[in-house]
C-alpha cells in the first residue's frame, strides 16, 4: 500500500522545519501562509524573459484584473479568467503570478487574473460576485485584448476553482452559458455544506444546472481533506453527460504545485496544459 504522504513531500516538510497547519485565528492562518510563501520564493528559479506583456485594469470600484498577454501573438488567443486561492480570505493576484505567467506563455493564451475582495471584510457572496464580474469583463473585452471570444474559460486554484465552477453555474442561470468554453477547477471545494447547503451558487456541486456545464477539468490531491469534493463533482458531471476529466495526485497535499522543488509539480504543469487543450476542444 502506498504511503499516505509521498516521500518527496515529507522531504519538503523537513526543509520547512515541520508540518505547517493553516488554521486558528485569521492572524495565525495568514502567518502560516507567509511561512509557506517564504519557502516557495526561496526555491523559485531565476526570473526569465517569458515574452509577456502585463497590465492591471481596474474594471469597477471593487475589482482589478491583471492581464498577461504574449507579446508577439499574431492571432486571437484563448482567454483564461483566473481566480487565486486563499480560502476566500487571503491571497492576491500576486500570489499565483508564477502560475499565470507559465500558463500564458506556455499554452499560449491570455490570462486575466481577478483581484477579488476577501472575507471577512465582505460577505462571501460579494467574493463570488467579484469573480463573476471579472469573467464578464474579460468576455466583453476579449477582442480588445487580442483574445478569441469563442474560447473564454475559467480556471483557479483552491477556492479559485470553486469560484470558477460557481461562475459556470451563474452564467447558466442567466442563460449566458454560451459565453464560457470550459472550466479548470484545481482542488476547489464547497464553501461548507452546513452553512450553504441550499445555495447552488455557493455550493456548485448541488447545482441544478450541472447537465449544462461546459467541459470541465478537475484536480484532486490525495492527502487533501478536500479531495472528495472533486471526486464527487466528477461523478455528478459524468452522470449528467458532461465531458469531464479528473487527475488525482496521490500522497500530495492541497495545492502542492505551488512548491517548485517537487517532481510532481512538473507532471502537474504538463497535465494542466493538456487539460486546457481538452476544455477548449
Amino acid at each position: 500500500m502506498a504511503p499516505y504522504l509521498a516521500p518527496e513531500w515529507l522531504e519538503v516538510e523537513k526543509e520547512l522545519g515541520g508540518r505547517l497547519v493553516l488554521g486558528g485565528t485569521m492572524e495565525n492562518y495568514r502567518a502560516g501562509g507567509e511561512a509557506i510563501g517564504k519557502y516557495i520564493r526561496a526555491h523559485l528559479p531565476p526570473p526569465r524573459d517569458d515574452g509577456l506583456e502585463l497590465a492591471d485594469e481596474k474594471i469597477n470600484e471593487n475589482v482589478t484584473v491583471r492581464i498577461y498577454k504574449p507579446k508577439d501573438s499574431k492571432e486571437a488567443l484563448p482567454v483564461g479568467v483566473f481566480c487565486h486561492g486563499g480560502g476566500f480570505s487571503d491571497g492576491s493576484i500576486d500570489m499565483e503570478d508564477g502560475l499565470c505567467r507559465l500558463i500564458a506563455s506556455m499554452y499560449p493564451c491570455i490570462i486575466a487574473s481577478v483581484e477579488y475582495r476577501l472575507t471577512p471584510l465582505v460577505d462571501i457572496k460579494e467574493v463570488f460576485q467579484d469573480a463573476f464580474d471579472g469573467f464578464s469583463w474579460a468576455y466583453e473585452n476579449a477582442p480588445k485584448l487580442g483574445g478569441d471570444q469563442k474560447r473564454v474559460f475559467m480556471l483557479g486554484s483552491s477556492c479559485g476553482g470553486t469560484l470558477s465552477l460557481a461562475t459556470a453555474h451563474r452564467l447558466i442561470e442567466l442563460e449566458r452559458e454560451g459565453q464560457l468554453k470550459g472550466v479548470v477547477n484545481m482542488a476547489g471545494a464547497s464553501t461548507g455544506l452546513d452553512k450553504h447547503a441550499d445555495d447552488e451558487w455557493l455550493f456548485p456541486l448541488l447545482s441544478s444546472h450541472l447537465a449544462k456545464f461546459p467541459r470541465t477539468y478537475l484536480v484532486a490531491c490525495g492527502a487533501d481533506p478536500l479531495r472528495d469534493d472533486n471526486v464527487a463533482m466528477e461523478h455528478e458531471l459524468q452522470s449528467k453527460g458532461v465531458k469531464v476529466k479528473l487527475d488525482m495526485y496521490e500522497g500530495l497535499p492541497h495545492v502542492f504545485w505551488m512548491f517548485p522543488t517537487l517532481s510532481a509539480t512538473k507532471t502537474f504543469i504538463g497535465n494542466l496544459l493538456a487539460a486546457i487543450k481538452f476544455i477548449l476542444e
